[in-house]
């Protein structure tokens, strides 16, 4: 039996398709209840079919190297989704024999036909369904574990070495087995669809095949910016901190943002957590109580069951119902951190990766990206969140639900060549060029310490540093990352510092001495009197762009306010935004005129701010099948 590569251009639905035809009137030898009575092998004639280019269409090509296959895998299950039958599995062969051009299908084109053996051992039942499992990462249980534990496993990496890892596309249609509707998870097979010999399985006639449509793990994420399209950005005042500065921002790498750490092998659905609020890949919704919650959305034909595929699908972090307001919740930098059902990097993962935790490298900046150039694109685990986390806009920080592209960079101020360290006062449009700058505006707001019982506010230096406020300060206050306050310094000895504040129990007021104990009250005081400034460590900063997906309809999704496009947040739909698999993403940033997000270090986590997301946006998505997701057109 021969396997052939997918050819070129391949990528362009959002399916591989894989036939098994068979047509006999003998069914194999059986005892009772479908189980086998003697050793015995059948064949199913094996059509593999992949995307057919569609160009301006819904579905589209892409790089050959996304639709190679080197190894396929044929695993077989009872009527029950128990493993029977031996898994075969079969090597690439360069040779196009068998290659057929068109199956008449729009979503899928035919390149190969060969014929697979079911080797049953008696006892065994016979198969019902067929999974077709192309470039495995990880066989560990292939053979072994039936769908109901396929369904609830887990896995992480969407493609290897070996190639892209994909598997049945899933669908809601009638099952003929059971003649149940609901999700296809795996290909029926009938008793009649098992020949008797391989040259019956061969010469099978093309009105009896019956296709298993494979797509993609991973979902296409590319990014493209016009030439020249980076504006400058001007603040502060003249006369006022160091005056008037002019913002260059200087892109270093674009990464997919807050993605679910793993990813189901098969298509998962649901609309309600558990009694423990997690997802239950188990219990899945009906088709009409499916279409009932996408009424009203953009994605009302989120089921295709004519292309054998849909374009909705739940990650593992569909019901998570925390999500990280600031960037502290995941880690303080005090030592305190928090694991969340995605993950949120920082600048240094972003562009350097994280070999620790498997994360790859972020794309790095090369003056402008074209959409042809195979090192634009991203390849990402399926990331979808349920409508309620999105529209929590009261309790809840939205836009770190939700996966995103950011663009981390530098800004470059007043034409210098290297990026340094400022702070700016966004409040009252004040630009401080160095820290002690920005510290000596903040000592001049403060009347909080004093150096001695008369009322002598102190305003040495070298008293107080900027920085941003510690977990004992802050408390349970949400602080963004980007913001640092004054904070006074560990009392030093022999220097006698004091703050007004209780005296007694009884609520007297008086100047009070400042110790190690009561450090944390004064500098949460302080805090408050003098208010945030936002830095930008080393010039460090990040754009955050949430993905739309095929629901999305900017008349209906963006809004008005300030005078400015912001994201209404609370009247999302279900399909606007997330990522699903073997979907193409593409955002195109065609001007950044807007100041990006300040950075404190190069590790604190990117976690978007809860403010309205304003990105000055005219959008609409691409998403290909490989499934178009019409382009995302941003402007930040």
């Amino acid at each position: 039996m021969k396997i052939t590569k997918l050819l070129a251009g391949s990528l362009a639905a959002v399916a591989l398709g894989v036939g098994f035809t068979a047509c006999s009137d003998d069914a194999p030898d059986s005892g009772k209840n479908n189980v086998v009575d003697r050793d015995q092998t059948r064949y199913l004639s094996v059509t593999v079919a992949s995307p057919m280019s569609a160009g301006s269409r819904a579905f589209e090509d892409g790089l050959p190297s996304e639709s190679e296959v080197k190894t396929l895998y044929f695993v077989f299950y009872d009527n029950q989704g128990n493993p029977t039958a031996t898994m075969q599995q079969f090597a690439i062969d360069e040779t196009l024999e068998g290659w057929s051009p068109d199956n008449g299908n729009d979503n899928v084109t035919k390149f190969w036909k060969s014929v697979v053996p079911v080797n049953m051992v008696q006892g065994q039942n016979i198969p019902s369904y067929v999974m077709c499992y192309v470039n495995p990462i990880d066989q560990k249980d292939l053979a072994t574990m039936p769908l109901s534990e396929i369904q609830t496993t887990v896995r992480q990496a969407v493609k290897s070495d070996n190639g892209f890892a994909m598997c049945n596309s899933v669908y809601y249609a009638t099952d003929p087995i059971t003649g149940k509707m609901g999700p296809m998870l795996a290909t029926p097979i009938t008793a009649t669809q098992l020949f008797e010999s391989e040259k019956a399985a061969q010469t099978a006639p093309d009105n009896q095949i019956l296709n298993i449509y494979v797509e993609r793990y991973a979902a296409k994420i590319g990014l493209t910016l016009a030439a020249n399209t980076i504006e400058e950005v001007t603040i502060g005042q003249a006369g006022k901190g160091d005056g008037v500065a002019t913002l260059k921002f200087v892109p270093t790498a674009w990464r997919p943002n807050a993605i679910c750490t793993d990813f189901y092998p098969t298509k998962a659905f649901g609309l309600n957590p558990d009694e423990n609020g997690k997802f239950n890949p188990l219990v899945t919704p009906t088709l009409d109580q499916m279409d009932k919650a996408f009424a009203g959305s953009g994605l009302t034909a989120w089921n295709d069951p004519t292309n054998f595929r849909c374009y909705w699908a739940c990650s593992p972090s569909y019901f998570a119902n925390k999500y990280p307001y600031v960037s502290d919740d995941v880690d303080d930098l005090d030592g305190k951190t928090q694991s969340y059902a995605v993950r949120y990097l920082n600048y240094d993962q972003i562009v350097d990766g994280d070999k620790a935790s498997h994360i790859e490298p972020g794309i790095g900046w090369n003056n402008g990206f074209s959409s042809n150039d195979a090192t634009n694109f991203f390849y990402s685990r399926e990331t979808t969140t349920a409508i309620e986390a999105i529209n929590n806009i009261a309790t809840g920080n939205p836009v770190a639900a939700v996966p995103s592209v950011v663009i981390v960079g530098k800004y470059l101020v007043n034409g210098a060549t290297d990026a340094e360290t400022f702070y700016y006062d966004a409040n009252n449009n004040v630009y401080y060029a160095t820290e002690a700058n920005a510290e000596t505006a903040l000592i001049a707001r403060q009347n909080v310490v004093y150096t001695d019982q008369n009322g002598t506010l102190a305003t040495s230096t070298n008293l107080f540093t900027v920085e941003h406020p510690k977990a004992a300060v802050r408390e349970e206050t949400h602080v963004a990352g980007r913001y640092v306050t004054l904070q006074l310094l560990e009392p030093t000895e022999g220097v006698n510092l004091y703050y007004w504040g209780n005296i007694d129990d009884a609520g007297n007021k008086g100047y009070v001495e400042i110790t190690t104990e009561n450090l944390a009250e004064v500098n949460r005081i302080l805090w408050t009197m003098t208010g945030n400034f936002e830095i930008y460590s080393e010039g460090l900063a990040f754009f955050n762009i949430p993905v739309h997906h095929l629901g999305w309809d900017e008349s209906r999704c963006v809004i008005e306010k300030g005078g400015s496009k912001v994201y209404d947040w609370e009247h999302l739909k279900r399909g606007d935004l997330g990522i699903v698999r073997n979907h193409v993403y593409n955002i195109e940033v065609s001007k950044i005129t807007g100041r990006a997000t300040g950075l404190r270090s190069n590790i604190q986590p990117i976690v978007p701010p809860k403010d309205d997301v304003n990105y000055y946006v005219a959008a609409r998505l691409n998403i290909l099948a490989w499934r178009v997701v019409p382009t995302q057109k941003v402007e930040l």
